[in-house]
């Protein structure tokens, strides 16, 4: 499971060093798969994950528009990636510019999988979530 909020920097390639804790989830030499995520950020799923994720969208009837959008939506975003021998996932640099990822990021991970943010729009959803927490609890599952 991912956990937690780390803080990294990009490289002048769009290099990132994967989270220590999230190594062993992710596996050595192994694939992720980049879609677009919500708020602007980009999730990462580690191969089984992923393989979770597609299974769900083939559940989505694509007749229906909004099913429709979001199938297309999500496909035409995804980007395979391997991870190196240096832990390290290379973000392309169109990726990183059409979600505002500079080179500090934040890391964040949500279950299944994990966010990279635009450090300080990661801040700012953060903070105004944090001040709404009992709100958005109140409203869960309705």
């Amino acid at each position: 499971m991912f956990f937690g909020t780390f803080y990294h920097s990009l490289d002048n390639k769009g290099r990132m060093v994967i989270p220590s804790k999230f190594r062993k989830t992710i596996g050595e030499n192994a694939k992720v798969y980049i879609i677009e995520g919500f708020e602007g950020c980009l999730s990462i799923y580690p191969e089984l994950h992923f393989q979770t994720l597609v299974a769900e969208l083939q559940k989505l009837q694509y007749p229906n528009k909004n099913d429709r959008s979001y199938i297309r939506t999500i496909f035409s975003s995804m980007v395979e990636l391997e991870v190196d021998s240096h832990n390290r996932l290379s973000i392309p640099k169109s990726v990183l510019d059409q979600y505002q990822i500079g080179a500090d990021v934040s890391v964040v991970g949500v279950g299944d999988h994990f966010e990279i943010w635009n450090k300080d729009i990661f801040e700012n959803y953060r903070s105004t979530a944090s001040a709404n927490l009992s709100d958005i609890a109140d409203k869960l599952g309705t």
